[in-house]
């Protein structure tokens, strides 16, 4: 499934106050994207790029 798959079905299924549901929504996505990391067998390689952009900032 994709992300606007799950994304849309979210909104489907839940109805929460705008500061809430931008937070789920964001931890569902991270979830989502570490999962797909996982899959893939890239974890590695996204935190390395991850920290090196965090450093930057």
């Amino acid at each position: 499934m994709d992300w606007m798959t799950v994304e849309a079905t979210f909104h489907r299924d839940y109805a929460l106050p705008a500061a809430e549901e931008a937070v789920t929504l964001s931890a569902l996505e991270q979830y989502y994207l570490r999962q797909r990391d996982r899959q893939h067998r890239r974890g590695a390689q996204t935190q390395r790029l991850l920290q090196q952009l965090l450093e930057e900032d």
